[in-house]
């Protein structure tokens, strides 16, 4: 299940009790007085769209001091990558194929991308928070066509591919779709 918006405060603490186990959130707006709401839901699965070390930092510390989460489960995390480069879209830009060899030493400039840095902060400095993926969402015009490859999630699983050997982790990647379903086509 995926709710697109971000429902008001008393909406928010009632989902939590009528919701299935695996609820997963995206299009949260960066206002940390709402990640408290987020952190007290304790079936929350997966927070999609992170894009900022700002929100990372929020949302782990509404998790510790969370009464009604577990604190041995991390939330999950999908940091958004905007692949189709469109302005109205959020997201950090995709990695180059060369920041792989870059964040292992050759070429410290390469390491100092920002979903590189976004990554490395929240695996290292969020022990609340798990990374699961990254996820896009991709242009219209890129989803409609009939081109056999979706050049947004390509730039996504390429990314993902860069990101794993930095990391030295598996990921998974999303396209946006409902449920990922769109991404199933082209993954």
């Amino acid at each position: 299940m995926a709710l697109h918006r971000l429902l008001p405060n008393q909406q928010v603490k009632a989902l939590g009790m009528c919701v299935p186990p695996f609820l997963s959130i995206y299009q949260v707006p960066n206002a940390a007085s709402r990640y408290h709401i987020l952190a007290a839901i304790p079936n929350l699965h997966t927070l999609q769209t992170l894009s900022s070390i700002k929100a990372a930092d929020a949302i782990n510390k509404a998790l510790s001091s969370s009464t009604t989460r577990s604190q041995s489960s991390p939330l999950n995390v999908l940091l958004q990558v905007n692949t189709s480069g469109e302005d109205e879209k959020g997201g950090l830009p995709p990695l180059p194929s060369s920041a792989a060899n870059s964040a292992s030493g050759e070429g410290a400039e390469k390491a100092e991308e920002p979903l590189v840095v976004l990554a490395l902060h929240v695996v290292r400095a969020c022990p609340h928070l798990r990374l699961q993926g990254l996820m896009t969402i991709g242009s219209l015009a890129e989803s409609l066509s009939d081109a056999e490859v979706n050049r947004d999630f390509d730039a996504l699983v390429r990314t993902r591919d860069v990101l794993e050997d930095v990391l030295r982790n598996r990921l998974s990647s999303s396209s946006g779709g409902e449920d990922g379903v769109e991404g199933l086509r082209w993954g």
